[in-house]
């Protein structure tokens, strides 16, 4: 997906703060994967990209996908 192309959306849409770039299972490594398994999304903001384990139910609850305009505060994030 074009950041420059999701930068403009987000500004098209003051209401959200992010775009997703990319969605991946998390990597646990040597670590069992939890019961409720969590999903790698990189994201991109007005101040630059950043990742986070997110909740897979919670991704499909907001149905994220690549290149969805989406509010921190709903993946209760914040950039502090």
């Amino acid at each position: 997906m074009d950041k420059a192309v999701l930068l403009e959306q987000l500004r098209s849409y003051p209401d959200y703060d992010a775009a997703v770039l990319r969605i991946e299972d998390a990597d646990f490594g040597c670590e069992e994967p939890k019961d409720s398994p969590d999903l790698w999304l990189l994201l991109l903001t007005e101040q630059g990209e950043f990742s986070r384990e997110i909740p897979e139910k919670l991704v499909e609850r907001l149905h994220l996908t690549i290149g969805s305009l989406c509010r921190l505060s709903d993946l209760e994030l914040s950039l502090s």
